[in-house]
């Protein structure tokens, strides 16, 4: 009999952890982030920018539909991607396209490459699809945005993984840095977080950054335990980080890897950035 109580406190314990871990890894949160610069014209002011990162093959329900929901109630004005939409490992295109194809119908997205994409061999397919669907891939690119003659660009970057060595990312990036109109406001769409400095040294006011999946495990008072290329106690897990007068936002991400499939008091997350002038 006392077995039989052990065991089923077990399986109710067991089934608990089940649903709190689901809740964990499904509830996707909304991060909401103000950004206020001298720079920014008039006609901006209030200008909304919703930022996706890392989805990583990662199939919200039957083709994403609450997501897609949570997206269209925020009316965004821009939507940017930060990188790995797919996953090497467990590559699942069709979970991408899903939500890609809806979310190009809400506004203008553009999208840059992660160190999944470059690495899944598979981009020169890929690459495609998002095109024909009206996504913007900057690769090492610029646009300009204007409302009513009121302008602002963003520029993009290929992963870093993409690049030989350090030396020539840094080139890259000085010759997308040689396009700057220092009296424009410039957005930056980077996957990395951890080449915040140098995004800095080439004044960049603004840079959305994916990758570090808010350090996968947060714990209360210190934040997350693990991102690659930071290592333990990683210092640029999500949110907002300043140097001088640039401002980069770090999305936690929607999706896990294979290799880091659950995330532990880090739920999925959107962020959304209204821009506004500095008061």
């Amino acid at each position: 009999m006392l077995i039989e109580i052990k065991t089923i406190i077990y399986v109710i314990v067991l089934f608990i952890l089940f649903i709190w871990v689901y809740y964990e890894n499904n509830k996707v949160t909304i991060k909401y982030i103000g950004i206020n610069s001298q720079k920014l014209p008039k006609k901006f002011y209030g200008h909304k920018i919703l930022h996706i990162s890392d989805l990583h093959s990662k199939r919200f329900d039957i083709k994403h539909k609450k997501l897609i929901k949570s997206i269209k109630k925020e009316k965004p004005d821009l939507i940017v991607i930060s990188g790995d939409l797919i996953d090497r490992r467990i590559y699942k295109e069709e979970a991408s396209i899903d939500l890609v194809k809806d979310i190009v119908k809400i506004s203008p997205t553009y999208f840059v490459t992660g160190n999944h994409e470059v690495k899944s061999d598979k981009f020169d397919l890929f690459e495609p699809r998002l095109k024909e669907l009206g996504v913007r891939v900057l690769k090492s690119d610029k646009v300009e945005i204007n409302i009513n003659g009121d302008k602002i660009n963003v520029f993009g970057i290929d992963d870093y993984s993409n690049f030989k060595s350090e030396k020539e990312y840094i080139k890259e990036l000085k010759h997308l840095a040689n396009k700057l109109d220092n009296k424009l406001f410039n957005i930056l769409l980077s996957h990395r977080p951890d080449k915040f400095k140098t995004y800095c040294y080439f004044n960049f006011d603004l840079i959305f950054s994916g990758h570090a999946h808010g350090g996968q495990v947060r714990l209360p008072l210190i934040g997350g335990i693990f991102a690659p290329n930071q290592g333990v106690f990683p210092r640029y897990t999500g949110g907002v980080y300043k140097s001088g007068k640039s401002t980069m936002i770090v999305s936690r991400g929607l999706g896990n890897t294979s290799v880091a499939p659950i995330r532990i008091f880090n739920k999925p997350e959107l962020v959304v950035v209204t821009l506004a002038k500095e008061i």
